[in-house]
């Protein structure tokens, strides 16, 4: 599997954010996606490299954001 770079991140959560919008979603989750694709892009430590609780401790990213960071990495792909 090829590693995502922080950009890829970022991509991916305010791609997820469009759709979610598009779809309805709560408006709650889908701010919360859109300033996690801010805040990955501007990270320069590669997320890829970090753990479930290294990812917590980080300004703006909470314990979804992080498990969906970490879901990334294993898998390519969220459950969202």
């Amino acid at each position: 599997m090829t590693t995502l770079t922080n950009s890829d991140i970022s991509d991916i959560f305010r791609k997820t954010a469009q759709l979610m919008e598009l779809h309805g979603e709560n408006e709650f989750k889908i701010r919360s996606y859109i300033n996690a694709g801010f805040r990955v892009e501007r990270i320069p430590e590669p997320l890829c490299e970090m753990n479930m609780s290294e990812l917590e401790k980080l300004e703006g990213i909470g314990k979804g954001i992080a498990a969906r960071i970490v879901e990334l990495n294993n898998t390519g792909t969220t459950s969202e």
